[in-house]
């Protein structure tokens, strides 16, 4: 009885303002994970590789949250250890918890103050550019229901997960969960749909991708302590959301067409372009991350020592772990599809999986998918308006 008595006084005691925030967060990752995971278990009768990325994602889910939830509770006990009290709520100390915590650039400056760390956390964040480029021009706006195709998920009366709500799950949950769900609806797609249209690559476009690779190159110059270290955060997270919002609109589910829209056949080579301007743009973020590092005998050691820094800096870097899983498996899957259907010869298939698995060590999975992604372009998209869609 006693506890029924206190929830009433501590929601009258703490601001209603952190509290709905905190609800906001999480209301919109479960709303958007529930979303995205529903349509992976749908695919499941229909695609072999979605009993791969769906483990994968329920996999990464977990083992970055565990982390994200190790941290929460690590702050928050740091917090009341400076005040001689065993009753946190009884003085107050909750409200001012909430109010004075910010966890959202707190989680950054745990991966960005130790360089070691950084050259770790600045890859995840480049792969997240090409993540959502991807997002982008595959997402299910794109795609059109085939009504001469039979066999696929025409069951999906309640559409698709739009490439937003895979956007928030990466934003608010990890990357690697959101792209291994995007890859399991992807791949079911293809028995039942087909691409759409073809996206535009605009100077805006562009530019709001080069302001985001920018912005994570020059995260680390930035003061801790300074105001425009959130800023600099927040303008990079919304600079990399507003081609999807833009292109798929806000909402979190995608009803498919029946008849797929006008678009220019010029327009096939832009996201090739796109996808080597943000290789190019993660090569020069991965070099100047590798530039601060201090090379020595134990570089080797510092970097995998780095990686267990804090528990934000866990979270990051199995993030990254993940998503290069899932990009080498997304990488086979794609070649041995190609070559399945005499597109491309065997050994071309095996040298280009050869060099993405050798490269990855040297560059970083940033700089390989989106070059991998330019030269699976020219194979997706059609040459003329007469040929065929994959």
């Amino acid at each position: 009885m006693d506890l029924l008595n206190l929830i009433p006084s501590v929601l009258r005691d703490v601001e209603l303002k952190p509290i709905v925030s905190i609800l906001l967060y999480f209301s919109a990752l479960t709303v958007c994970l529930t979303i995205c995971l529903s349509r992976a278990l749908k695919a499941l009768p229909y695609s072999a590789s979605a009993w791969v990325y769906t483990p994968l994602a329920v996999g990464s889910f977990y083992v970055t949250w565990t982390e994200i939830v190790a941290f929460l509770y690590g702050d928050y006990k740091d917090f009341i250890s400076g005040f001689p009290t065993n009753s946190p709520l009884e003085d107050g100390l909750l409200d001012e918890y909430l109010k004075t915590s910010d966890w959202f650039d707190a989680a950054y400056v745990a991966v960005t103050y130790d360089k070691f760390g950084w050259w770790w956390s600045s890859q995840l964040l480049n792969m997240a550019a090409v993540i959502v480029a991807l997002f982008w021009s595959e997402g299910a706006h794109h795609w059109y229901r085939r009504g001469d195709r039979r066999g696929g998920p025409t069951f999906w009366m309640a559409g698709m997960a739009s490439a937003v709500a895979f956007v928030l799950v990466g934003f608010l949950g990890a990357m690697s969960t959101s792209f291994a769900l995007f890859l399991a609806q992807r791949q079911a797609l293809d028995r039942t749909y087909s691409f759409r249209s073809v996206p535009n690559v605009t100077i805006t476009v562009v530019l709001l991708f080069v302001f985001y690779c920018a912005a994570v190159t020059y995260t680390p110059y930035i003061p801790a302590d300074s105001a425009m270290f959130g800023i600099n955060l927040l303008l990079l997270h919304i600079a990399l959301a507003l081609p999807v919002v833009g292109a798929a609109g806000f909402g979190l589910v995608y009803h498919p067409k029946d008849k797929p829209s006008n678009s220019a056949a010029e327009s096939r080579f832009s996201m090739r372009w796109l996808y080597k301007l943000l290789a190019l743009g993660n090569l020069f973020s991965y070099l100047a991350a590798t530039s601060r590092l201090d090379f020595n005998r134990s570089v080797l050691l510092d970097l995998f020592n780095a990686m267990f820094l804090n528990n934000c800096q866990k979270s990051i870097t199995a993030d990254l772990v993940f998503c290069t899983v899932i990009a080498h498996v997304f990488i086979v899957s794609s070649l041995v599809s190609l070559s399945k259907r005499s597109i491309i010869p065997i050994y071309k298939a095996l040298t280009v999986g050869a060099l993405a698995l050798v490269a990855t060590p040297a560059v970083g999975i940033s700089v390989v998918f989106p070059t991998f992604l330019a030269w699976r372009e020219k194979y997706i998209r059609p040459r003329s308006s007469h040929e065929k869609l994959q």
